[in-house]
């Protein structure tokens, strides 16, 4: 009997550390979250909770590389910044838009849209960058768990949410980079023509439901907090058929949805090859010129939008 009860309290002695180890290494790395100055931690961090800007630009790396909140602020006198995240979708950008109209009402959401972004029929799994923020709002969190009928369960740890971001947190301890301009980022070079895509291949797909329904959730509470949504394509190099549809069903969106629209990849000074990084993304020199006519664009339309 003696014996039984000794290994029960070893037992619960050794799950309670586990317990208060799990506690204590969550609270650290927490810590270590809130105060990182990796750029995509931080970035994360001020799209959802502290941005205050006029000008508000969404969408995966081509809004990331192709917008320089400086030029169209010096254009438009609206202070601008970039909250594309390379590699993430459109849902990643119904996040961080709906956070944002908790906190205020920009002048202007830029949502810049491409094809591939609205193909996703599945979850995201690059959207479990999202993890430490699951028990801080109801809609990170039914996003997240739709990856996991354990995710629930696994958010019981508080380290769980921390395991993908272990190297970058580390990493800002001893190098931060300041690589970004109001969440900008420049790339450079020149693309090979000699790699040529072919405009022809591949089966043509629709818009995925769930990403329509993304579209849906973002342009109505753009209206619905009166603030001015604005959908975009912006340049790039070759085209597919399946790109030329896609884009036709955006236009239409916006259209019976009364979201304005504009596509500048139809744009024939993007035609020139100096200008792209790569087939989808302007290098440095083509963003800074994208940037003068998205900012001559706005001023156009002041009087309409803002």
């Amino acid at each position: 009997m003696k014996k039984s009860k000794s290994e029960l309290l070893k037992i619960i002695s050794f799950l309670l550390f586990i317990v208060l180890a799990d506690k204590f290494t969550g609270g650290i790395l927490k810590n270590l979250y809130q105060a990182s100055t990796d750029f995509t931690i931080s970035k994360i961090r001020y799209t959802l909770y502290q941005t205050k800007e006029d000008i508000l630009i969404f969408g995966s790396s081509r809004a990331q590389h192709h917008y320089n909140p400086d030029t169209i602020s010096k254009l438009t006198g609206y202070e601008t910044y970039n909250c594309g995240l390379g590699g993430q979708f459109l849902t990643f950008s119904l996040i961080q838009i709906s956070e944002t109209l908790k906190r205020y009402k920009p002048q202007l959401i830029i949502l810049d849209l491409y094809p591939d972004m609205l193909l996703q029929k599945h979850f995201d799994q690059k959207l479990k960058i999202l993890e430490p923020y699951y028990k801080n709002d109801t809609l990170i969190r039914e996003i997240l768990n739709q990856s996991s009928g354990f995710e629930r369960l696994k958010h019981i740890s508080s380290i769980y949410p921390y395991n993908s971001q272990l190297y970058p947190l580390l990493l800002s301890l001893v190098y931060s980079p300041d690589i970004g301009i109001k969440g900008y980022i420049p790339v450079y070079g020149i693309i090979d023509t000699s790699l040529s895509v072919n405009q022809e291949a591949g089966e043509i797909h629709e818009i995925a439901d769930k990403q329509m329904i993304n579209l849906c959730q973002i342009s109505n509470i753009c209206q619905e907090n009166k603030v001015a949504l604005w959908i975009v394509v912006s340049p790039v190099y070759k085209k597919t058929k399946e790109d030329f549809q896609i884009i036709r069903d955006i236009g239409v969106y916006a259209k019976e949805h009364d979201v304005h629209f504009t596509d500048f990849s139809e744009n024939p000074f993007f035609s020139d090859h100096f200008l792209f990084k790569d087939n989808l993304h302007l290098n440095s020199d083509g963003a800074n010129i994208y940037s003068r006519i998205v900012g001559d664009s706005i001023l156009q339309l002041t009087r309409k939008i803002l």
